[in-house]
């Protein structure tokens, strides 16, 4: 079975280097452009099955890429992280937020503040992946950056950390799950 995971385009707060999770933006007119570029270069591959994030982002990506006419199976386990109180914010206003400094000291303990447990995001992820990998056909899933860096963390089998994870917008991976192979997009 094929996978092919693709973050969606750039946001404006995207172009801002905002967080941005629980912030239902469109996409920027800049984000449209780049997804319209990458698919005249055949970089999406159309199985026909599609699955998608709620969020605007993403749905506006997935339109993009496989035509309005697409059935899109929207799935709420693939929303990107809460970021809680760092939503919208830049890294600069995260730091001075008091809660900051409790933020982040060990994988394990990282939390976003009236937001979501970094292990609660990747169980939510991983849950999703695994109700399509039971459906047992190959399929795009059009979702967050978060989301692919729990989810190729998850199907590498531990050869790929969190952050190995890490794509542009626009971009992704392609997962082989008969041969565990992961590569870009």
């Amino acid at each position: 079975m094929k996978i092919v995971l693709i973050r969606h385009g750039k946001t404006p707060g995207n172009e801002k280097k905002l967080f941005v999770g629980r912030l239902d933006e469109d996409l920027s007119e800049n984000g449209k452009k780049e997804i319209l570029e990458l698919k005249g270069k055949n970089k999406y591959e159309n199985f026909g099955t599609v699955y998608c994030s709620p969020m605007k982002r993403c749905i506006q990506t997935a339109e993009i890429i496989f035509g309005k006419a697409q059935s899109l199976n929207i799935m709420q386990e693939l929303k990107e992280m809460d970021f809680g109180i760092f939503d919208g914010k830049s890294f600069d206003e995260i730091t001075a937020i008091e809660d900051y400094k409790d933020f982040g000291s060990s994988e394990e303990k990282m939390y976003f503040p009236s937001g979501e447990n970094i292990n609660e995001f990747k169980r939510r992820c991983i849950n999703a992946v695994n109700k399509i990998i039971q459906k047992g056909e190959n399929c795009s899933v059009v979702c967050h950056g978060g989301v692919i860096m729990a989810l190729t963390e998850y199907l590498s089998e531990g050869k790929m950390n969190f952050y190995d994870g890490m794509c542009k917008n626009a971009e992704g991976f392609v997962i082989e799950t008969e041969n565990k192979t992961i590569t870009k997009l």
